[in-house]
């Protein structure tokens, strides 16, 4: 995942978003790292607007990095509570009645797991080229995985 070399609290939080990450590229085939780094560069400056309480930006996206930061976002907003998972309805519970629903996080958390996954891109990106990144989380999300569900 986005650092294995330490045990993170907010692993789930970094799966789900490299979850959407994989989903949105599905759309995409020639998305590359610089598609999800673009991605994430406009999301963590969202998210430090949501952290000062202030409205983000509009901002022009366009392909893969459009998917990417649609789906991520997704994934985000639902972790802190506004709004339905992506992929399901508002009003019902993404989790089988038995799981319950995450708590809902904060906008610095948040914050935090963008950008460490945006440090994972950079890693992966000078390891394996142009598609490092992908490559290297594609291994943890098998194909047909990835079917806009959390």
């Amino acid at each position: 995942m986005a650092d294995e070399s330490e045990n993170d609290e907010n692993l789930d939080v970094l799966q789900n978003i490299e979850f959407a990450v994989v989903s949105a590229t599905d759309e995409f085939k020639d998305a590359d790292d610089y598609d999800v780094m673009h991605a994430l560069d406009i999301l963590i400056k969202d998210f430090r607007d949501f952290e000062r309480g202030r409205e983000p930006k509009k901002r022009s996206l366009e392909g893969a990095a459009q998917a990417i930061f649609r789906d991520v976002m997704a994934i985000c907003l639902w972790r802190m509570g506004k709004g339905a998972a992506p992929g399901v309805a508002d009003g019902e519970s993404a989790a089988p009645e038995d799981i319950p629903e995450p708590p809902p996080l904060p906008a610095a958390t948040l914050s935090r797991c963008l950008k460490k996954i945006r440090k994972s891109v950079d890693n992966w990106n000078g390891v394996g080229g142009r598609r490092g990144y992908l490559e290297f989380i594609r291994r943890y999300f098998p194909p047909g995985s990835a079917e806009k569900k959390p």
